[in-house]
């Protein structure tokens, strides 16, 4: 990954990432494990639910692009696929302000621009303007079925974290491997 990225905090008791851009806001990435997102069993096992939040919260066009907080949030997925190859990570982008289709998009330039596009699969959709997304690896044996659940994802309910689990904490890597 690119070392353009900000120092990442890791917060064990909510198993969540926290950075500050040099404009002052904080983002929070979190995880939540196992939630039921996926319809069939097998493929929930290796589920994780993954949303983030910034604060303050800026007006509609006051934000300023900034590539090192996609470059931050790409590393802290590529770490989870490092440390969890398996993983299904799913998120819904928050339809707050009414800018759910432009966080997908700005999500997707992210993704699109990092090195995590030759390794992951990243399938994307709109249900009924509620834009949610998943990636896997390109070599998850389960991918077929991984394309055929997303199908049934249930965007419902996830635009906050809920419950989560502590994932075993990993170390940050700047570079691929």
């Amino acid at each position: 990954m690119s070392a353009s990225h900000y120092p990442i905090t890791h917060i064990k008791i909510s198993n969540s990432y926290v950075f500050v851009t040099a404009r002052g806001q904080t983002y929070t990435v979190y995880f939540d494990l196992h939630t039921g997102i996926l319809p069939e069993e097998s493929l929930d096992e290796y589920a994780v639910y993954m949303g983030f939040s910034c604060e303050p919260v800026k007006e509609m066009f006051d934000r300023k692009f900034d590539p090192r907080i996609g470059d931050t949030i790409m590393l802290i997925i590529a770490n989870l696929f490092k440390a969890y190859p398996r993983t299904i990570l799913t998120y819904v982008c928050s339809p707050a302000d009414g800018q759910a289709r432009q966080r997908s998009i700005a999500f997707g330039k992210w993704f699109n621009d990092s090195p995590l596009r030759d390794k992951l699969c990243h399938l994307k959709n709109d249900f009924a303007g509620t834009y949610c997304g998943t990636l896997y690896s390109k070599k998850h044996p389960l991918a077929e079925e991984i394309e055929n659940a997303f199908l049934g994802f249930n965007p419902e309910n996830k635009f906050e974290p809920g419950v989560q689990e502590e994932l075993t904490p990993y170390l940050l890597y700047d570079e691929e491997e």
